[in-house]
């Protein structure tokens, strides 16, 4: 006989495991470029997903009369493992896309938040949406922060934390008049220093920039939310 230890009671009661319809029109929207990541992770913030559980052989045996003893197993949550090492979390839109992957899978409904949190315990660097299609997708690094956060994930130009962090860090900076923080093609953001006289004494233009980039480095949250990082330029005031 074997025993399964099942999971907690779900809040989904009566899911029917469909997908979310506004997060499927996201997703065929995502497939045909019409949106970028960022309106899936927007809809991924409010949504029920599947994650994928296998049966995990945990005990067998002889018992002292020679009788087989009970097989016991539980359920455990599903791990990828790329091909660098790292771990990275499947979830799925629906029974279906969970099935087109491994039938033998059980479903799980939970939020989509509670996926990434979990993802992280674990250790895992990212979670994969609906891994055997029709439209994978791949949260990592800040997207995948922002909705273990629970947040929407804004581009850094268009965050007011990420500006206001900015600001912060450079707020009394000797010799700079003002700062500039635009989109940027190479980085996450652009950062325009203001310098007064910078093109006549490029030394202390220089001197000011490495001291800005100093204090922005050291900003915990710039950290996280910049995957690509920043540039810094300084222009004449």
């Amino acid at each position: 006989m074997t025993a399964y230890a099942l999971p907690p009671a779900s809040p989904f009661a009566g899911d029917d495991g469909s997908a979310d319809p506004a997060l499927a029109a996201v997703l065929a929207a995502y497939h045909q470029h019409l949106v970028d990541l960022h309106e899936v992770q927007r809809a991924l913030v409010h949504c029920r997903v599947m994650v994928p559980l296998l049966a995990e052989l945990v005990e067998e045996g002889v018992a002292g009369n020679g009788a087989p003893m009970d097989k016991s197993a539980s359920m455990s949550s599903v791990t990828i493992t790329g091909r660098d090492g790292r771990l990275a979390q499947p979830m799925f839109t629906s029974l279906d896309t969970l099935n087109a992957w491994n039938p033998y899978a059980r479903p799980f409904p939970a939020t989509a938040v509670d996926v990434a949190r979990g993802a992280y315990a674990q250790g895992a660097v990212a979670v994969i949406l609906d891994v055997a299609g029709p439209v994978e997708v791949v949260l990592e690094g800040p997207s995948m922060l922002a909705l273990a956060e629970a947040r929407t994930w804004l581009p850094a130009a268009q965050d007011p934390q990420v500006l206001a962090a900015v600001g912060q860090a450079l707020a009394g900076l000797a010799g700079l008049a003002g700062v500039e923080v635009a989109t940027s093609t190479e980085a996450d953001l652009a950062v325009t220093l203001h310098v007064p006289g910078a093109g006549a004494e490029p030394a202390r233009a220089r001197e000011i920039a490495q001291a800005a980039a100093s204090r922005l480095a050291a900003v915990d949250l710039l950290r996280l939310r910049l995957e690509r990082g920043l540039d810094i330029a300084v222009t004449p005031s």
